[in-house]
């Protein structure tokens, strides 16, 4: 890049091997930046101080913006970290519903984690249900009976179900929730945000 005299070698490197949704929200900023830039020159002509009130406005709002969502994936990260799932989807929230169906199954056979493992090992019927809160279906189960699980492996099963059947689950995820419409919504929004909130700066200088 640097022998072909790219523009911006570095960033352009850079952008190669970041995934396609990050560099898709870069290219977004770069537009949105590019139109707030021409919208700024039609409006303040040639006047080097009001297109300087423009970018910096427009960085200290960027800046927030950073800034806040750095705020918020560590408030997430402390959540995550407690446990608690805050709009799982529906396929994880039957996951958690049949982990803690299992849990209680075994929890009334005995307190004893080894002897519960014990006791699931010799009905078939309860390894099937264990099989099925894993997420397999009916041939796997089936191919797994097939070749037998010994009460070790089963108690490790029933420990990792103990774990899913602790997460606290807040709420459902709604249907439009993670849609791509929504997505660009959000990034219109922002950018329409960004444009009004630094063109202000030329009615202040």
């Amino acid at each position: 890049l640097i022998l072909i005299q790219s523009p911006s070698p570095m960033l352009i490197a850079v952008g190669m091997y970041l995934p396609f949704e990050t560099t898709l929200a870069i290219f977004a900023g770069g537009v949105i930046k590019w139109l707030v830039d021409a919208a700024a020159r039609r409006k303040a002509g040639d006047d080097k101080k009001k297109l300087e009130g423009v970018e910096n406005r427009g960085l200290l709002v960027a800046s927030g913006l950073v800034a806040g969502e750095a705020l918020i994936g560590i408030i997430i990260a402390g959540i995550v970290a407690m446990g608690v799932k805050l709009t799982p989807e529906d396929n994880y929230a039957k996951r958690v519903e049949a982990a803690r169906a299992v849990v209680e199954k075994a929890q009334k056979l005995s307190p004893d984690p080894a002897e519960q493992a014990r006791r699931f090992a010799q009905d078939p019927e309860l390894v099937k249900e264990l099989l099925r809160a894993e997420g397999l279906v009916p041939e796997e189960i089936e191919a797994a009976l097939a070749k037998g699980i010994d009460a070790h492996k089963i108690q490790g099963k029933l420990a990792a179900q103990r774990t899913l059947a602790e997460t606290t689950l807040v709420g459902r995820a709604p249907g439009w929730f993670g849609q791509a419409w929504l997505g660009w919504l959000v990034i219109i929004a922002l950018g329409l945000y960004m444009g009004l909130t630094s063109l202000k700066a030329l009615k202040e200088t």
